[in-house]
């Protein structure tokens, strides 16, 4: 991931794209700092804070300072797996529904739905499988 990170910037350089360079550097950055102190930098998890700090700082900001966290964060999203969408893991669950409606909790509940997913590899949003099962509960 990190050598596509480099070519994007590389690209961004080129095309004089100042916010692409920027937050492609601090990510670029982020990550070879976590491997130089000896530990193993998922560019995932240093992507998704960033993109956390971001939106959080967004909420506070109002014009063209809002409009580059924004551009910064959707930069950077590029680089994040895809996951399944919210209805898409609510098809997948229709598959053990009786199980997650007869769940004792709603906890319990969506530690059985995480272990199907997982088994049947699907990549998922923590929130979204969360917010699926709660609306699936709801609902029945």
């Amino acid at each position: 991931m990190i050598e596509k990170m480099k070519e994007r910037l590389l690209a961004a350089r080129v095309a004089k794209d100042e916010t692409a360079r920027g937050i492609l550097q601090v990510a670029i950055g982020d990550i070879q700092l976590q491997e130089g102190r000896g530990k193993t930098a998922d560019p995932v998890i240093i992507i998704k804070k960033i993109i956390k700090s971001n939106t959080e700082t967004a909420g506070f900001a109002k014009g063209e300072p809002l409009q580059k966290l924004l551009r910064e964060n959707e930069i950077l999203s590029e680089f994040l797996p895809k996951t399944a969408t919210q209805e898409h893991i609510l098809n997948v669950l229709s598959g053990i529904s009786d199980s997650i409606q007869n769940a004792k909790s709603e906890g319990q509940a969506i530690g059985m739905a995480f272990k199907f997913l997982k088994d049947i590899n699907l990549p998922v949003e923590n929130s979204d499988v969360a917010e699926v099962v709660k609306k699936f509960r709801s609902q029945h």
